[in-house]
C-alpha cells in the first residue's frame, strides 16, 4: 500500500507543478478510507492525498458515498487544525528560540556581527556580491571564516541574517566539494543538510561551492533552502567569528596576562606594595560576559597591611592607650578596633601584633559593655580563641578583651584571647577598609 502511495504521490507532484490537478485514481481514495477508518494517520503522503481526494470538487468520482465524503471531511479537517495548531507552536518556538539565541548584537562581537549562545560564535551576512574565494577573503580579516551551518539552529539564524541582509539574494556559506566530497571549509564533514529539492545537481558540471536560494526564489519548495553553486559567482555571503568578551584593561599599578575569547582566563597581578582588590582571574563565559568585575590594585596607609580574606587593612600600635582611646585613634584612621571572626583573621593580628612587640597585650575590638560578649559594631561571637579559664572577670571589672603577649609565662595562654580591665593602659590593633590607588 505504501508503495503504491508514494507512486501516485510522485505523480500528483509532477502533475501538480505543471497545475494537472487530476492525478488520483478512481479505487486509491477506498484504500485511503480503510486507512482512515483503522486510525492511521501517520504516513503523511496518505493524508495528503486523502484531502486532496476529498475536499477536491465532485468527490463521488471516486466512488465515495456522501456520508462517507461527510464523515471525511469532517476527520480531515479536525486533524488539519490540529496540524496547523502544532505548526504554530513550532514558528513560535522557533522565534522564541531566536530571541533566547541571539543577544545584544554589539556584545562581544565585532560592528555588523550578532552573537548566537548556541555556537558561542558571532555571524554576520554581507549583501555584497563577491565569490566563494573573496567571501572567504573577507570572512578571514575579519578573523573568522565562512559561515557553517553545522545544525538547524544555526541554518535557521543564518536564514534570518541572510533575509535580514537581502530577501532577493543568492548567499555563499562555508561549504564546498573541491576536495571531492562536500565538507565545510574547517573540513568538517557533513552531517546536517538542508538541500533544496534535487540538489546538489551539479547544473553545468562545475557547481563546487554551497549557497542559500533566496527567501522570494519562485520555486516555494526551494526558498531559503541549500543550492549548490559555481563558486566563481558573485553573490552574498556570511561569516563567522569567535565571539570575545569585552576587552579589559590592567589595573592601574597591575598588569593582565590573558585574552578575552570565549573559555579564556585572564590573570591579574599588582606591583610590588599594592594589593589586588577583587578576584585575581576572570574567565570569559558563554554569554561573552565576564565570571566577575576587573580587581583594582591599592594599599594601605602607611603603617597598615592588607589582608585579602577580608579585603580590609590592618595596624597593630605599639602605643599603650586604654580601650576607648585605641578605639579613637583607630576611627581617627577612618576605621575601628580590628575584628578577629575567624582563625584566618586571628592569626594575621597575632602576627601583626608579635611583630609590634611580642611581650605587650594588644586591645582588639571585643567587649561586654552592653552584658554580653560583642564585637566593636554590634556583631555577636561565633569564633573564640579565649585561653584557658578565660574570661575569667578577675576582680569583676574585665568587660573588654585583649591578647595575651607571645612570651607569656603560662605557654597555653600566649597569643590566646583575654578579657581586660577597659581602662588598662594596652597596645592596640585597629582595622580599616579604606584604601590608596
Amino acid at each position: 500500500m505504501r508503495k503504491q502511495i508514494d507512486l501516485i504521490w510522485d505523480i500528483c507532484l509532477q502533475r501538480y507543478r505543471s497545475h494537472q490537478f487530476s492525478c488520483l485514481p478512481n479505487n486509491l481514495p477506498i484504500h485511503l478510507v480503510r486507512m482512515a477508518n483503522m486510525g492511521n494517520w501517520t504516513y503523511s503522503k496518505a493524508f495528503v492525498l486523502l484531502y486532496f481526494a476529498v475536499m477536491w470538487p465532485s468527490p463521488n468520482v471516486y466512488g465515495l458515498s456522501k456520508q462517507e465524503v461527510a464523515h471525511l471531511k469532517r476527520r480531515i479537517l479536525e486533524i488539519k487544525a490540529k496540524i496547523d495548531q502544532a505548526i504554530l507552536r513550532v514558528v513560535r518556538a522557533r522565534e522564541s528560540l531566536s530571541q533566547r539565541l541571539v543577544f545584544n548584537p554589539q556584545h562581544g562581537c565585532s560592528d555588523g556581527y550578532s552573537y548566537l549562545a548556541h555556537t558561542r560564535l558571532c555571524y554576520r551576512a554581507y549583501n555584497r556580491r563577491k565569490n566563494y574565494d573573496q567571501a572567504l577573503a573577507i570572512c578571514q580579516t575579519d578573523g573568522g571564516t565562512l559561515a557553517m551551518p553545522r545544525d538547524i539552529a544555526t541554518n535557521d539564524f543564518l536564514i534570518e541574517l541572510k533575509n535580514a541582509a537581502n530577501r532577493n539574494a543568492f548567499f555563499f556559506f562555508g561549504l564546498d566539494r573541491r576536495n571531492g566530497s562536500w565538507n565545510y571549509v574547517d573540513g568538517g564533514g557533513l552531517r546536517y543538510t538542508d538541500w533544496g529539492e534535487r540538489e546538489p545537481n551539479n547544473y553545468g558540471g562545475n557547481e563546487e561551492c554551497a549557497d542559500y536560494f533566496p527567501a522570494t526564489k519562485s520555486v516555494e519548495i526551494l526558498r531559503n533552502k541549500w543550492n549548490d553553486e559555481r563558486c566563481s559567482r558573485l553573490v552574498g555571503f556570511i561569516c563567522e567569528a569567535v565571539g570575545k568578551c569585552p576587552e579589559l584593561t590592567a589595573p592601574t599599578n597591575g598588569a593582565m596576562n590573558g585574552s578575552n575569547s570565549y573559555g579564556d582566563v585572564v590573570t591579574f597581578i599588582c606591583n610590588t606594595g599594592y594589593n589586588l582588590v577583587g578576584s585575581s582571574t576572570l574567565t570569559c563565559l558563554s554569554s561573552l560576559a565576564w565570571s566577575g568585575n576587573p580587581p583594582t590594585c591599592a594599599r594601605c596607609s602607611d603603617g597598615y597591611s592588607y589582608l585579602a580574606h577580608t579585603r580590609l587593612c590592618y595596624r597593630a600600635y605599639n602605643r599603650r592607650k586604654n580601650y576607648d582611646q585605641a578605639l579613637a585613634i583607630c576611627q581617627t584612621d577612618g576605621g575601628t578596633l580590628a575584628m578577629p571572626r575567624d582563625i584566618a583573621t586571628n592569626d594575621f593580628l597575632i602576627e601583626l601584633k608579635n611583630a609590634a612587640n611580642r611581650n605587650a597585650f594588644f586591645f582588639f575590638g571585643l567587649d561586654r559593655k552592653n552584658g554580653s560578649w560583642n564585637y566593636v559594631d554590634g556583631g555577636g561571637l561565633r569564633y573564640t580563641d579565649w585561653g584557658e579559664r578565660e574570661p575569667s572577670n578577675h576582680g569583676g571589672n574585665e568587660e573588654c578583651a585583649d591578647y595575651f603577649p607571645a612570651t607569656k609565662n603560662v605557654e597555653i595562654l600566649r597569643n590566646k584571647w583575654n578579657d581586660e580591665r577597659c581602662s588598662r593602659l594596652v597596645g592596640f590593633i585597629c582595622e580599616a577598609g579604606k584604601l590608596r590607588s
